[in-house]
């Protein structure tokens, strides 16, 4: 399979990801912690995990929604897979420590994509303590991913200024989401940060998979000139 087309489907499947996300919120069987006879997903008060449960809050079946999560969660870590398996290549060719700092960025990532499939098949009311650990590690993996990849780009001609940037920023948002986690109680403010930084792992792959395939030479070996 050629780099431009693994870009390519890591972007249809974090399409699949949301789109699978979105159908789950809909078809919630209802309630929060506070309120177990809320009506629907909340967007407010529930975590995305609720979304995975066997069992709603209000005590009703959740199979249809968590079948949907957990589709979700599968394109989300595939795509992750596909993305820095070609990203890997991609960079094959970066001079001394930039090679290193690549090639653990791209396995941080792989293990991120790893992670979040581990999420999705485990249900939080069913193995909650290595639901927690494989959602935390996975935000963790791709804060080592973003720093480490932003550091082996940074300042080498082939890649963009945007692409660079782009991942800095990643790794601001990531290490803001995961101090929030650790400091404010649960509520609210972690529920919507929550999916604020699922949504910009949605961006951020996006625009670096499209930045990665610009990257690629229109003909011949799918990696960069030798440095």
């Amino acid at each position: 399979m050629s780099r431009a087309t693994q870009f390519r489907l890591t972007r249809f499947a974090i399409l699949g990801f949301v789109v699978c996300l979105a159908a789950a919120m809909l078809n919630y069987a209802g309630g929060t912690r506070a309120d177990p006879q809320a009506k629907g997903y909340s967007f407010l008060h529930s975590p995305l995990s609720a979304l995975g449960v066997t069992v709603a809050a209000n005590g009703k079946s959740n199979a249809v929604s968590s079948r949907l999560f957990t589709v979700g969660e599968t394109l989300a870590g595939t795509g992750l897979l596909l993305f820095f398996g070609a990203l890997l290549a991609l960079y094959a060719e970066l001079p001394g420590a930039r090679l290193w700092l690549a090639r653990g960025g791209c396995l941080a990532g792989m293990l991120a994509g790893i992670g979040s499939v581990a999420v999705g098949w485990l249900p939080v009311n069913l193995h909650p303590v290595v639901h927690g650990v494989a959602a935390q590690w996975t935000f963790r993996a791709l804060l080592i991913a973003s720093i480490l990849l932003g550091m082996a780009a940074a300042g080498k001609p082939a890649f963009s200024t945007r692409a660079v940037r782009g991942w800095f920023a990643f790794a601001l948002l990531v290490a803001a989401f995961i101090v929030v986690g650790i400091l404010a109680p649960p509520g609210t403010l972690r529920v919507v940060v929550q999916k604020l930084i699922v949504l910009s792992s949605v961006v951020i792959v996006t625009f670096e998979s499209y930045e990665a395939e610009r990257m690629l030479p229109p003909r011949g070996p799918d990696r960069l000139p030798a440095a």
